[in-house]
């Protein structure tokens, strides 16, 4: 089966947004953004720093046709150095200024690492680091998801010290893992601590003792190249974990992740460990058959605006005996994917581009929800199938491994029981369009 992929025109549901490139580089602690753009291009990063609260941490400088004919190399800097000399006036002194610059400066060619190491001279005790989003690279090696992972984590190659201890950081989940996830004892019981994530560092030391850690563990691939250059410029490896819905792969990677920790620390895995997986694994069983007799073959869809591989979720929830009708995704799916497999286990299985821009016409059509029943997964695909059910998951959100498949089950539980305000939940998450 071949699944489309738009290239042009798309469509783009009012549920989109949450985690936009401006917030992302606003990880970092104790920095301000200057987001450098025409002023039509501010737009979507305005008001996702208002709904999130991070106004107060942003501001524009809007590029004219003169800035574009002739370059803006120095009207940048000047603009940042007006901007600091005001945030100093009212109190305030970031340690870290982001330029963030968008599409246009591809036409333009600023020489980026020349006007940040000016800026440094003049501005000793300011870090500056750019930053660079062209969403029609989305599809290219050095996507805006990559490139402001480089961003982001390259800073830590300068603020190391030479020292390390037994740390471990989580690179490319933007939320934190979850306390109850089972990743935390696994870690101690490997040898590593503590655990560290830049979602959790409130202070700019505290980001800098990133720098520290023994290793990095990825959990998305497009922040592998950053976990690469923290490999090379702090000495810890990068050990591929990416986030997976299928209970024996996932056991796959915290082995993997086991045996290379035990080569860097010297240890040997611990019995613990494996009798730590195999609870893991007997309690998710559990909730599953009892969540499978709950929902009663009452109709599920997923999309992929609330985990990342919608496809491998369908398939996790087929095997527990429950009934996935619905799949909604935006990037095809690799090969391992196995759509067609899937569509022989359920028939009458419905797979949805969401960025079909004949969709509007479709929904517009919808007047009742095409299953009253029907129990959605994400919101995207709840507005698309007017659905009356939702189960609140968004991106993930630190939801990892055996712990993050029990959450899934349990958002699926209580969806199940009462009816939800699709407007209330996209206004909760701070979506925009």
């Amino acid at each position: 089966m071949k699944l489309c992929k738009y290239e042009q025109l798309r469509y783009i549901c009012p549920g989109n947004g949450g985690w936009g490139m401006v917030r992302i580089a606003m990880m970092i602690p104790e920095s301000y953004e200057l987001f450098i753009s025409p002023a039509a291009c501010g737009r979507h990063g305005a008001l996702g720093a208002v709904q999130h609260g991070i106004k107060d941490r942003l501001s524009y400088y809007f590029v004219d046709e003169k800035d574009i004919i002739e370059g803006y190399d120095a009207a940048v800097m000047d603009a940042a150095g007006q901007l600091l000399e005001r945030l100093e006036a009212r109190g305030k002194k970031p340690r870290v200024l982001i330029l963030f610059v968008t599409c246009i400066d591809d036409l333009i060619g600023t020489d980026n690492d020349a006007v940040a190491e000016e800026l440094e001279r003049r501005y000793p005790e300011t870090y500056f680091i750019f930053c660079h989003m062209n969403p029609i690279t989305d599809d290219r090696p050095d996507s805006p998801m990559v490139s402001i992972h480089k961003s982001i984590y390259q800073l830590l190659g300068r603020l190391s010290d030479g020292t390390g201890d037994a740390g471990v950081n989580c690179i490319g989940n933007l939320e934190q893992l979850h306390p109850s996830c089972e990743f935390y004892r696994i870690a101690e019981l490997l040898g590593l601590g503590p655990v560290r994530h830049i979602h959790a560092c409130e202070t700019f030391a505290g980001f800098q003792e990133m720098a520290k850690s023994r290793c990095s563990a990825v959990f998305f691939a497009t922040a592998m190249p950053a976990a690469r250059l923290l490999e090379a410029s702090c000495d810890q490896p990068a050990i591929p974990m990416y986030y997976s819905y299928d209970p024996e792969r996932i056991q796959e990677i915290y082995c993997r992740f086991a045996e290379k920790t035990a080569e860097l620390t010297g240890m040997s895995v611990p019995d613990a460990f494996y009798e730590l997986l195999k609870s893991g694994r007997m309690r998710l069983a559990k909730k599953a058959e009892r969540v499978r007799k709950k929902l009663g073959g009452r109709p599920v869809g997923v999309d992929d605006f609330a985990c990342a591989a919608p496809f491998e979720l369908a398939k996790f929830l087929m095997d527990c005996g429950i009934c996935v009708k619905y799949i909604g995704y935006r990037e095809a799916p690799g090969a391992d994917a196995d759509v067609e497999s899937l569509i022989k286990r359920q028939p009458g299985l419905n797979i949805i581009s969401l960025l079909d821009y004949h969709m509007p016409g479709t929904t517009g059509r919808l007047k009742e929800p095409v299953d009253t029943d029907l129990i959605c997964i994400g919101v995207d695909l709840a507005y698309v199938l007017r659905a009356r059910y939702v189960a609140d998951l968004f991106f993930d959100e630190g939801n990892y491994g055996f712990y993050g498949l029990e959450v899934v089950l349990d958002r699926l539980e209580m969806a199940a029981e009462q009816e939800a305000d699709l407007q209330e939940l996209i206004e909760k998450r701070g979506l925009v369009v």
